[in-house]
């Protein structure tokens, strides 16, 4: 049978391009045409888009001053191009634009206008396939490297052909307008899973997809296997009543891989670079896991829990490998509590020293415990010794801190404070105890700063003191003043000495005073008539004089 054709009109491809994460829906429809005119309409569903760019370029002709376009506003989804040569591929091109000209996604099409003069054809079956299948299949992997025994998202792309489309990703039935499915990766064998050496391990994903004409494509994909990430290392944690925070050294390729994703929930998720699981401690319970995304990499807070339980921490490339966590290799189980106030506190003193012992916390893993003495009545900013204990975990028995030339026969205070070091929450108990008088013939030590002087050279200006006795603390305030009006000019907190070159509100060649305070129980100042170096002329070395 011969009939009358005026043109072929065919829509080979429609295709889907991604940018900027957008999604779009429908395909580009061609509603007319002429011999000289095409006119197409287009469907959009993703970020508000602000207007439209419409291009065009005759098919074969690749020079980019081919393309002819007009700009089109947001509520306008439907254009006539004119002007257009008769029988002829036309490739055109459809892209959203925000508000500042970003372009958010794209539509593409080719479709050709009417021939201008009329042919006598015989339709052949095997032309008119040949001309209108052009059936295409792409697919893609959400993940670069994929994990051992994790999940990775396979989604595709079906263009031309004549719908419905029958697809099969690994020889199972998909629904072709599905977005995507998820496939495990696999494991690796003996051999590669040994050898640290060895190339990444690929594993192929096969689809195939038929049209209602029966024509079938097949497209492959290889996905990069390879080992789970080594498990953290010093992992540890720090309590209080408040919290629990979960510590580790960073694993390198940890959060590496983007968690962009053509699949709408995980393209939006944080990047993940750990987990933690927590449960009961050892009683086989199910575990609770805890994400910890891109803004904190070796950190997790948790709540403290009323018993014992235990964690532990795994790193983790990609958000998907958090639905696999048996695949990923996890630290050993730390067994883990709320910090408690110090228990069974006792005290002893002498005429100069106080002994604080009290109960270890087993379980307390890398908590500090901080002491403070100071005098009744002085709050906890006052004269004070502090020590510093590290609990060490599984270990039990008592702790014991002894100060020793504590002021005798004094009434003193002692705070055992349970503290996070990463924040201000503390356990706090508070005892009282008294020193003894002291002996017959028992010579106090030193107290304050001993030998205060100070020092001018090459127009630098350096007040020193030496410490009262080896060891003392080493915190010190220093205070500069004007004898005559009193005024203070200046304070700083130091550790043995104080430099100023020079010092705002310090006048050259001037007398003040300088007083020295040392930070203890037993606070003691001195002071100490100075003058301040001249302002040497421009025109003088630095280098002092021979």
């Amino acid at each position: 049978m011969r009939i009358r054709i005026a043109a072929i009109l065919l829509t080979l491809t429609t295709v889907l391009l991604w940018a900027g994460g957008a999604s779009a829906d429908g395909p580009l429809t061609l509603e007319g045409r002429t011999a000289s005119s095409l006119t197409v309409s287009w469907s959009w569903s993703g970020q508000t888009a602000s207007g439209w760019a419409l291009d065009w370029r005759a098919r074969g002709d690749d020079e980019i001053a081919a393309w002819r376009g007009v700009r089109k506003t947001a509520a306008h989804r439907r254009h006539t191009i004119s002007g257009l040569d008769a029988g002829t591929f036309y490739i055109i091109r459809i892209r959203a634009l925000d508000p500042n000209d970003r372009i958010l996604a794209a539509l593409q099409g080719t479709c050709a206008t009417h021939s201008a003069a009329t042919v006598n054809l015989l339709l052949d079956p095997r032309l008119l396939r040949s001309l209108t299948e052009h059936l295409t299949l792409e697919l893609v992997s959400s993940r670069e490297l994929c994990t051992a025994g994790t999940l990775t998202e396979i989604s595709w792309q079906i263009a031309g052909g004549t719908p419905p489309y029958a697809l099969q990703v690994e020889g199972s039935p998909i629904n072709a307008d599905a977005e995507n499915i998820r496939i495990n990766c696999g494991a690796l064998s003996a051999v590669e899973a040994a050898d640290e050496e060895a190339a990444l391990a690929a594993k192929r994903v096969t689809a195939t997809v038929t049209d209602s004409r029966g024509v079938r494509r097949e497209a492959t994909i290889d996905v990069a296997r390879v080992r789970a990430l080594p498990a953290p290392t010093n992992v540890a944690y720090v309590a209080n009543l408040e919290n629990v925070l979960v510590l580790w050294d960073e694993v390198l390729g940890a959060g590496s891989q983007s968690p962009q994703s053509v699949h709408p929930v995980t393209r939006n998720q944080l990047k993940v670079s750990a987990a933690v699981r927590t449960r009961p401690n050892r009683d086989g319970s199910a575990w609770s896991y805890h994400v910890v995304d891109k803004l904190r990499h070796t950190s997790l807070s948790l709540e403290p829990p009323p018993d014992l339980r235990v964690f532990s921490v795994a790193a983790v490339r990609h958000p998907l490998e958090l639905e696999t966590p048996n695949a990923l290799n996890w630290s050993d189980e730390i067994i883990y509590g709320a910090t408690k106030p110090a228990q069974n506190v006792t005290l002893t003193s002498t005429h100069d020293t106080v002994t604080v012992s009290w109960d270890r916390q087993p379980y307390a893993h890398s908590q500090r415990v901080e002491l403070r003495l100071f005098a009744v009545g002085d709050d906890v900013t006052g004269p004070s010794r502090r020590a510093w204990v590290r609990e060490e975990p599984g270990v039990s028995g008592r702790h014991q801190v002894t100060f020793n030339r504590v002021p005798a026969n004094t009434d003193l205070s002692v705070a055992i404070d349970m503290t996070d070091p990463d924040s201000w929450e503390q356990t706090a108990t508070f005892h009282a105890v008294r020193t003894k008088p002291a002996p017959a013939g028992w010579t106090p030590p030193a107290r304050g700063p001993q030998n205060l002087r100070y020092a001018v050279t090459d127009g630098v200006l350096e007040i020193l003191w030496d410490e009262p006795f080896p060891g003392a603390q080493r915190h010190w305030m220093v205070f500069i003043t004007d004898p005559v009006t009193g005024r203070s000019i200046g304070e700083r907190a130091g550790v043995g000495s104080w430099t100023l070159s020079p010092w705002i509100g310090v006048a050259p060649a001037t007398r003040y005073q300088a007083t020295v305070i040392h930070i203890d129980l037993a606070g003691r100042q001195a002071t100490i008539d100075i003058v301040t170096p001249p302002t040497p002329r421009p025109d003088e070395s630095s280098s002092p004089t021979p």
